[in-house]
């Protein structure tokens, strides 16, 4: 790996933790949701606007990951609201490493050799070592359940829209509309939340959009 994508792969990692913090410190986790996916969504726009479509190919992969991200997004802010970040996030992000491989070997026939795999568990393992000390303090099972739940959805998507970004030919098309998918998450928060749109401070809606949008964390690995 070169340097360039390591610092790539480490910037992306950077913005990911910085957004799920900003969800999990926030006193309504379900408003800072949807003011993230209306930054995505602003994103995107940006995006579609200025590439051609991607290709009818990955078309039925944007459909599926727009369903698992759904329930991602779901699953993540439930798990925020009865778990720690330091029980949740490495759990959900530590399986992931190991899924998406063996997704990939079955989904396309990826096969690691013996001293790749050893990498990822090595990964994985690391990372979900983070959570121990908080699990020692008492984390539930329903908590370590969401969180294992969460990364599946993780592994889920990342799978589906990398086979998609392989179809579409122009990646940061697909990138563009699945942001712009989002749509009826922003719409069904800001639905549910209508009665308090009004009183959302300026600095939470900077901060909840600002959020959306450093998730071009995406479009630093493929860019």
């Amino acid at each position: 790996m070169s340097t360039a994508t390591f610092a790539i792969v480490l910037s992306a990692a950077v913005l990911h933790a910085s957004w799920n913090a900003m969800l999990k410190i926030s006193s309504d986790k379900v408003v800072m949701l949807g003011l993230i996916s209306t930054g995505h969504v602003i994103l995107g726009a940006v995006l579609v606007l200025n590439v051609p479509l991607p290709a009818p190919a990955s078309w039925p992969y944007l459909a599926a990951s727009t369903v698992i991200h759904f329930g991602y997004y779901a699953l993540l802010n439930y798990s925020y609201r009865i778990g720690d970040l330091s029980q949740v996030y490495p759990i959900a992000r530590g399986i992931v490493p190991v899924l998406v491989a063996l997704g990939a070997q079955v989904s396309v026939g990826e096969v690691l050799p013996l001293q790749i795999w050893i990498g990822v568990l090595v990964v994985s393992g690391g990372v979900m070592m983070l959570s121990l000390g908080s699990l020692r303090n008492g984390a539930s099972g329903v908590v370590v359940g969401l969180a294992v739940t969460t990364g599946l959805f993780i592994a889920a998507y990342s799978v589906v829209d990398g086979l998609g970004v392989r179809q579409a030919e122009k990646a940061l098309a697909y990138i563009g509309w699945l942001f712009v998918l989002e749509v009826p998450v922003v719409l069904y928060i800001a639905h549910r939340r209508r009665h308090l749109l009004a009183g959302i401070p300026g600095k939470t809606l900077l901060l909840g959009v600002s959020g959306g949008l450093i998730s071009a964390r995406r479009l630093l690995t493929v860019w």
